[in-house]
């Protein structure tokens, strides 16, 4: 059974932090995107690295081999030049993203003059990680997501020293969301909340991520099955039936980022958020844009529907 990967807390640190170090983390974060773009691929250094410049080594046979070659390409996120102190050859940050999960692997490798081969420095595992270098030396600005809903967290900023990661900043992310008053008759901001963390304890769940929800409603049964995620670009979500003298009324062919019951003038409506469903849908993953939908238990009619996007809001 798949445990469910916790999630890290972000505290922001303010003290001891220089202004001018603060302003330069919040300016590379608004210009992440950019930063990203700009990174080099391993095609652009492979006369660099490759099978005759690294040390033969496991790993280098395993990334560098003709064999393996293909497929380094096909998951090279970044091979960029860094600056690190202590280090006087050549140095190259390569980050791959590998794996079900799409999980992060960063490997620092620096020319040794005495073999006159690259040697691997360094080695980090999940943390995605982008270098940026300002005045001739290299800092990492981590981005930080939860596995489960795949929702920014948070960034940090990361310095590599003497081969461990000290942080020297962060800021977290919160979401918030323009409501029409339609949309409040089905949903709050705290109630997306809830339903993004699997949260249900509105259903009375003590704990979070219930393997299985029931929710009764007059002679039928809602049930939500929990199916956490196994890769990397899509959430956890529950698989929803709705069952009427024991047997099947309804199956939603695709799984639904959460759900509850709204009752409106004796009526009872199943409310749900997820993915477009319908032709023409936008089809975001992670649970922070995503569609509302509305439908009457009685008809198993869709009664309402709208897409909601979310404002990322940073507190440094």
């Amino acid at each position: 059974m798949m445990k469910r990967k916790n999630v890290i807390v972000l505290v922001v640190l303010c003290i001891f932090i220089p202004v001018y170090a603060q302003t330069g983390f919040q300016q590379n974060i608004k210009n992440l995107e950019k930063i990203i773009h700009n990174l080099k691929k391993y095609d652009f250094y492979e006369h660099e690295l490759n099978m005759n410049t690294v040390e033969n080594t496991i790993m280098a046979r395993e990334t560098f081999s003709e064999d393996c070659l293909s497929h380094t390409k096909h998951e090279n996120f970044y091979c960029e030049r860094i600056f690190l102190d202590g280090l006087q050859g050549k140095t190259f940050a390569m980050m791959q993203i590998s794996g079900s999960g799409r999980f992060p692997y960063l490997t620092i490798y620096t020319y040794d003059f005495h073999s006159k081969k690259y040697t691997i420095y360094f080695e980090s595992d999940y943390r995605l990680v982008i270098p940026v270098t300002t005045n001739g030396k290299t800092h990492f600005i981590e981005i930080i997501t939860n596995y489960d809903n795949k929702r920014l967290i948070g960034y940090a900023l990361l310095e590599l020293n003497n081969k461990a990661w000290k942080k020297q900043d962060s800021v977290s992310v919160s979401y918030s969301y323009a409501l029409s008053e339609e949309d409040k008759k089905w949903i709050s901001e705290k109630r997306i909340e809830e339903l993004a963390n699997f949260d249900y304890s509105f259903l009375g769940y003590k704990e979070d991520h219930p393997w299985e929800i029931r929710i009764p409603c007059d002679n039928k049964t809602i049930i939500g099955k929990l199916y956490l995620t196994s890769v990397g670009y899509l959430p956890s979500n529950y698989k929803i039936e709705i069952i009427g003298n024991s047997k099947n009324v309804h199956y939603f062919d695709e799984s639904k980022w959460g759900f509850y019951t709204v009752e409106k003038e004796n009526k009872h409506y199943l409310v749900y958020i997820g993915m477009g469903e319908d032709k023409g849908d936008w089809r975001s993953s992670p649970i922070v844009n995503f569609y509302l939908n509305v439908i009457d238990l009685e008809t198993m009619e869709k009664v309402y529907k709208n897409y909601l996007q979310a404002k990322i809001n940073y507190h440094y």
